[in-house]
């Protein structure tokens, strides 16, 4: 493989993807993980763990390794390939996964593959996945009967997607089977009915997640100023400083220390509670504090502030 050229590396992952062959699989997974390298006899090798794995029938490199650069044609065949060949394994996890990678990437060629899977699967999940991966092959097909079934059975998803794909199959220009055109504005009709109850229940629970934050902030000042007898208007402003504190350190971060990034949250957390503490002390100290019992004043002060 890595002797070839990019035509013929496309030709030969479009071939294995069709006719997938267990000992490929270091092969594909080394070229996925773009840890594939070759010696100077264009022998493979994989990088793994600190040393070389090798890949043929050489067991050492010969002189220095250099890796093996894809395309991005080349990548998605080689994701495919490797679907192709997971799609036999034991582990139904790979093969779920593998069935989701195939709705994406397979090729016209694969479709007698995707048949065979079908029927020797046994799990009602994966199955699932590849009726939907052999079904937007089936989109291509020259026979009307076989859009048909394909853009009926594409109705039952909910991925957006799938929507995209079905909408040229609504165009007279694009689609001349009148039958198929029908088949294709149902199932859009049902995706989008599916994808609009997906999009109120997430918002639904956003704003239920976001509310009970600011309901524990409104709870925790309205028991703290009222027992002041203050009503502090500037409470939404104190969430405000820390949310810029917090971004403040990230931006920091990521200028001075980049390495540190991902721990940004261990560093921003007290430093917004610093500094909105001592905010809120000052301005404790400086003006609520004289208007004690006097929940209008501090309304009116805290609101200008």
């Amino acid at each position: 493989f890595v002797a070839a050229s990019r035509s013929q590396q496309a030709q030969l992952l479009t071939q294995w993807a069709a006719a997938p062959q267990a000992d490929r699989l270091p092969l594909l997974r080394a070229l996925t993980t773009e840890s594939l390298v070759m010696d100077d006899g264009k022998h493979a090798f994989r990088t793994r763990q600190g040393g070389l794995q090798p890949l043929g029938a050489v067991a050492a490199p010969q002189g220095e390794t250099r890796p093996v650069r894809l395309t991005n044609r080349l990548r998605n065949l080689a994701a495919g390939a490797l679907a192709s060949h997971l799609i036999l394994s034991d582990n139904v996890t790979e093969r779920a996964s593998a069935a989701r990678t195939l709705q994406r990437e397979a090729t016209p060629a694969m479709a007698a593959l995707l048949q065979q899977r079908l029927q020797a699967e046994t799990d009602d999940n994966v199955r699932g996945l590849l009726e939907v991966a052999l079904a937007r092959l089936q989109l291509t097909q020259p026979e009307a009967s076989a859009r048909l079934a394909a853009v009926t059975l594409l109705g039952h998803s909910a991925d957006p997607e799938t929507q995209a794909l079905l909408i040229p199959f609504t165009d007279a220009q694009h689609e001349p089977d009148a039958a198929v055109r029908e088949a294709a504005s149902d199932s859009l009709q049902k995706i989008k009915h599916r994808l609009l109850l997906g999009d109120l229940l997430g918002q639904a629970f956003m704003g239920l997640s976001l509310g009970s934050v600011l309901l524990l902030a409104a709870l925790g000042l309205a028991i703290t100023y009222g027992l002041l007898g203050v009503i502090n208007m500037a409470h939404g402003e104190m969430l405000m400083i820390g949310a810029y504190s917090c971004w403040l350190v990230q931006q920091a971060l990521a200028q001075l220390a980049p390495q540190w990034l991902a721990f940004y949250p261990l560093v921003a957390l007290p430093v917004a509670f610093l500094v909105t503490a001592g905010i809120g002390m000052a301005l404790e100290r400086i003006i609520i504090r004289h208007l004690y019992g006097r929940p209008l004043e501090t309304l009116l002060a805290t609101w200008g502030i």
